[in-house]
């Protein structure tokens, strides 16, 4: 995909309707939480895990400006968005995350 296409759906590429008044706003996510929620309820509805399941902090890799980002001084990754995750220990499949949008200190 070019650096251009890429651009031009980026720009119109929304997740929420900002005039919606039916949303949570105190929520930090609240433009995505929708599709969050979409992503989840797919993960767990596609597959069945065995009962061997792994639960574990993972970070997702940000560099900008966000209230929630945290650091985590032992991980590869070191500042990014924190994601609690429980995923299926042998084949590694996601089925249920968790995104942290709050710092703790």
């Amino acid at each position: 995909m070019s650096r251009d296409r890429f651009v031009a759906i980026w720009r119109y590429l929304h997740l929420q309707n900002n005039q919606a008044a039916d949303v949570n706003k105190d929520d930090k996510l609240w433009k995505m939480r929708w599709f969050l929620n979409y992503l989840l309820d797919r993960f767990q509805a596609l597959y069945e895990v065995d009962g061997n399941v792994s639960v574990d902090e993972s970070m997702i890799k940000f560099k900008g400006r966000l209230s929630f980002r945290q650091y985590l001084p032992m991980k590869p990754t070191k500042w990014g968005v924190k994601v609690w995750v429980m995923a299926e220990s042998s084949t590694g499949y996601v089925t249920n995350f968790q995104v942290v949008s709050h710092t703790v200190w």
